[in-house]
């Protein structure tokens, strides 16, 4: 093709059909490259850039105030570490149940934390572990009942 000339998508299907994929018009050696072809399939509002034209201009008029405005809770509960562990510690309990135990690596699989994050925060939730072989193994208790019944047994 010349340069400067825009393959257009009937000439583009007709190439395919005669050829039988983009990757074999691309090698026909007859100039026309994949991504030739790319920009002749593209959609017609997509500009070069990748951006549509909708993106490029503004999707609300001026001085319309956003649908929903961020609040400092949406924030807390996005970013704020002593906010999100501890909510995804109880829920962790939560899933154990009320007669249900994991020893404290697979508690933090189930929990979704690491065990440094679970670390920090384990002082918060004594009453529901239990301190096995002199203090190095911890198990979590789905509740405070069944830790108690766990540490009887040691």
């Amino acid at each position: 093709m010349r340069k400067g000339r825009t393959l257009t998508r009937k000439k583009a299907l007709e190439l395919i059909e005669k050829y039988g994929s983009q990757r074999a018009v691309a090698r026909a050696g007859i100039g026309i490259t994949r991504s030739m072809l790319a920009v002749a399939f593209r959609p017609p509002g997509l500009c070069s850039g990748g951006a549509t034209k909708s993106a490029v201009q503004p999707s609300r008029p001026a001085g319309e105030v956003m649908k929903k405005i961020q609040t400092r809770a949406d924030f807390r509960s996005r970013y704020d570490k002593d906010y999100i562990i501890p909510r995804k510690i109880r829920a962790g309990i939560r899933l154990l149940g009320r007669n249900g135990w994991l020893m404290e690596i697979d508690f933090c699989k189930l929990a979704g934390v690491t065990l440094a994050e679970l670390g920090n925060y384990r002082e918060q939730f004594l009453d529901y572990i239990v301190a096995c072989e002199r203090g190095t193994r911890r198990a979590w208790a789905g509740s405070p009942e069944m830790a108690a019944r766990m540490r009887e047994m040691l």
